[in-house]
């Protein structure tokens, strides 16, 4: 390995040491409330103008906080200058990350970047962006497959699928009275508005902000935005007030942990330990929730790991697969309607090999192979050719594979051949007439996301013979919200097409870890052109990043979409958007 000026371990434990010195308690709610100012327009202030991925970085350094000895914490305080010391080596750390996968110099140069080019981009992407979803989504997925194994989960935890669901709706909302609660404070008399308005004109900081008349509003105001880390704290005794007791108690064990030492604990080189258990325990009533959303996920997690190590874990399997099927048919039914035909486990008359779905519709035909297969954690020794053995091993099981599949129907329309789809007993469901469509996709959708091999999948998909069109390929979560935008958008089925034709033409010129900004560009631009030189690549735009969180705000249409009656009512208020109505 080449000299470095970097070394991991030295510079993880001085990250180490010095967040070890701060209470645990104000630590985590600064964390927490810097958490919420993570999405646009960011605060110019430390950590945002140091740190890359913020909500990755800000829990890693929370866990290694509580990862620290109790008796080391002695400060209360964040001041400037602690943020920088740790933004500056929480920068030391990643790139020491980055310096680990340069090349041995006896690495062929060429064949070396080959494998990089695919898995620093990986790396990156999986340690920094964590679970890019809605909560809807998750909230179904765990709903969806686990519930039928209700009796070993009842077993194993002493809960069911929708006692989960159900504590963590309670966390979310206890902490949405918290944070919004105050805000409605603002138009609750005259007097407590305009004095708001007037503090908006002065530009002033809340610890500036001074008050000797009797409203009680004005004083409740000015406490919230003077404490705003107390919107964080639930109480275990407050939510048993609402639901069962044991229950709830053994939801905090699993999913809360307390500060202790675990010296073997390094910034990037463990996993966060705070997105396994996104709960703090302060003491035996008294919990702090960094970001809510982490703990649905850690449910999701949970399960599945509960259900892979036990001897339901066939079972799961079956389950999750048939889960991503019907989940992809569900939003196709959505946005194409009943004008369209779909099909779900058919097979052709060409053959008696099992396809996926089907769809069609009028001119249009999408070929759909899903796969519910895991992405392979990238290796955290940084070793680049096991990490891309990994990743090529993966790919094959799930999108190369995927291919294979759909290609066997898509060669039918290539070479205009007529045929039938079948169901499992060999009945004719569909006569297909090839001629008479004229945009045939094939589309290769998966549970997980497979980061950059899947979005430029010319990388590592390897054609057959006489084919030279790529497909396409998409996680369940982004199609799921593509189609629901479409839909909300009134965005044609023509243009849909004409989407798909420009998203196969990108492969391999796309530089962007989220293929939802890819098509937030489509639908955008008044007039979408691809770079003519084949050489140059393609980025989108930063006007679309923030297109599926908008219209998810006014209501995006997710099955059980949360406050979505308030959202119609425009009377949806977040912090989120609190912040930027008022500081953008």
């Amino acid at each position: 390995m080449q000299d470095s000026k970097f070394n991991i371990d030295i510079d993880s434990a001085k990250l180490k040491e010095i967040i070890s010195v701060f209470d645990s308690e104000t630590f985590i709610k600064h964390i927490a409330d810097i958490i919420t100012l993570i999405q646009p327009p960011r605060v110019p202030f430390k950590p945002f103008v140091g740190l890359d991925s913020p909500l990755m970085q800000l829990l890693y350094i929370a866990s290694l906080n509580i990862s620290s000895a109790k008796e080391k914490a002695h400060k209360d305080k964040i001041e400037y200058s602690d943020w920088h010391e740790i933004v500056k080596y929480a920068i030391r750390v990643k790139a020491g990350y980055y310096d680990a996968l340069l090349p041995e110099e006896d690495d062929n140069e060429i064949e070396f970047y080959e494998k990089y080019k695919i898995v620093l981009p990986v790396f990156i992407d999986y340690f920094n962006s964590g679970s890019l979803n809605f909560e809807e989504q998750e909230i179904e997925k765990v709903i969806s497959i686990f519930s039928i194994f209700d009796n070993e989960i009842y077993n194993q935890y002493g809960l069911k699928v929708l006692d989960f669901i159900e504590i963590y709706n309670l966390i979310d909302n206890n902490i949405i009275q918290n944070s919004n609660g105050h805000i409605e404070l603002i138009n609750k008399d005259e007097e407590t508005k305009l004095f708001w308005e007037s503090l908006l004109k002065q530009q002033k900081n809340p610890d500036e902000w001074t008050y000797n008349g009797d409203n009680t509003n004005i004083k409740k105001l000015i406490d919230f935005f003077n404490k705003p880390y107390e919107r964080f704290v639930i109480n275990k005794s407050h939510l048993q007030k609402t639901y069962d007791s044991d229950k709830i108690d053994s939801f905090f064990k699993i999913f809360s942990l307390e500060r202790e030492e675990r010296n073997d604990y390094k910034f990037y080189t463990s996993p966060i330990i705070l997105a396994q258990k996104p709960i703090f325990c302060v003491d035996s009533d008294k919990f702090i929730v960094l970001d809510t959303k982490q703990i649905i996920h850690a449910i999701y997690q949970e399960l599945t790991k509960f259900c892979k190590t036990s001897s339901i874990e066939e079972r799961f399997y079956k389950r999750r697969g048939k889960y991503l099927q019907d989940k992809i048919v569900d939003s196709l039914k959505i946005y194409f309607g009943n004008d369209s035909a779909i099909f779900n486990e058919y097979k052709t008359s060409k053959n008696n090999k099992g396809q996926d779905i089907i769809a069609l519709h009028k001119g249009l035909c999408l070929i759909i192979e899903a796969k519910a297969g895991r992405e392979p954690e990238p290796r955290r020794n940084a070793d680049v050719k096991e990490s891309f053995n990994t990743i090529v091993q993966y790919f094959k099981k799930n999108l190369q594979k995927a291919y294979v599949q759909a290609d066997r129907v898509k060669e039918l329309f290539d070479y205009n051949e007529d045929f039938q789809i079948l169901d499992g007993k060999n009945t004719t469901l569909y006569h297909v007439r090839t001629k008479k469509f004229h945009s045939v996709f094939s589309i290769l959708i998966t549970l997980d996301k497979f980061r950059e091999p899947q979005i430029n999948l010319n990388n590592l998909l390897e054609l057959n013979e006489g084919d030279e069109d790529y497909p396409i390929s998409i996680c369940i979560d982004d199609f799921e919200v593509l189609l629901l935008a479409l839909k909300k958008k009134r965005i044609s089925i023509q243009k849909f097409i004409t989407y798909l034709n420009y998203r196969k033409k990108l492969q391999g010129r796309i530089q962007t870890n989220d293929e939802l900004q890819i098509w937030a560009d489509f639908i955008l631009a008044k007039k979408f052109k691809i770079p003519d030189n084949p050489n140059y690549h393609y980025s989108p735009s930063v006007s679309g990043a923030d297109l599926f969180d908008d219209l998810y705000e006014q209501g995006l249409g997710f099955k059980h979409e949360k406050f979505l009656a308030d959202k119609k009512q425009a009377r949806y208020l977040t912090y989120r958007n609190f912040i930027k109505k008022h500081y953008a």
